[in-house]
């Protein structure tokens, strides 16, 4: 009996955790090489990624409120929060631990050179993580060079 029980509280709290993990929706084209490479180092990094393949990223770009100037290949969504681009994992944990209000999300605008996923060989570019709030400004949430953070 002692061991039914103990089966039954394993299982339990396994399902418990199961539902507490919430997945990382990744909108992408079936065409983006870089954006399959984001999805891959997000899910290495430890988040559960489900990859959502369309043809019309502008339309759910349009749907979460990413302005022009913030958008990049890919659109992510986790915990009611956007990611758009390239962003390094340590960004989206940090955002998740935080939960800041008036916040849609985090985004790298463009598609920087030695960002996670963009990896070519080529000298790596500085770029910001900007925080995106509910107004459409945005404010610096930190400074890389490639997949290193030189700057909060």
């Amino acid at each position: 009996m002692k061991l039914l029980n103990i089966i039954f509280i394993l299982f339990f709290v396994n399902f418990l955790y199961a539902d507490s993990v919430e997945k990382l929706l990744v909108y992408e084209s079936p065409t983006c090489g870089c954006c399959v490479f984001w999805s891959d180092y997000m899910s290495k990094s430890g988040f559960d990624v489900e990859e959502i393949k369309t043809n019309d990223i502008l339309s759910i770009k349009s749907k979460y409120g990413i302005k022009s100037e913030y958008i990049s290949c890919h659109t992510a969504v986790i915990d009611g929060y956007i990611i758009e681009g390239h962003v390094p994992y340590t960004e989206v944990e940090k955002l998740l631990k935080e939960k800041p209000q008036n916040v849609i999300g985090i985004s790298v605008p463009g598609m920087p050179q030695g960002s996670p996923g963009m990896e070519q060989g080529m000298e790596d570019d500085v770029y910001d993580v900007l925080i995106l709030y509910k107004d459409g400004s945005s404010q610096v949430y930190a400074t890389y060079r490639g997949k290193e953070k030189i700057s909060n």
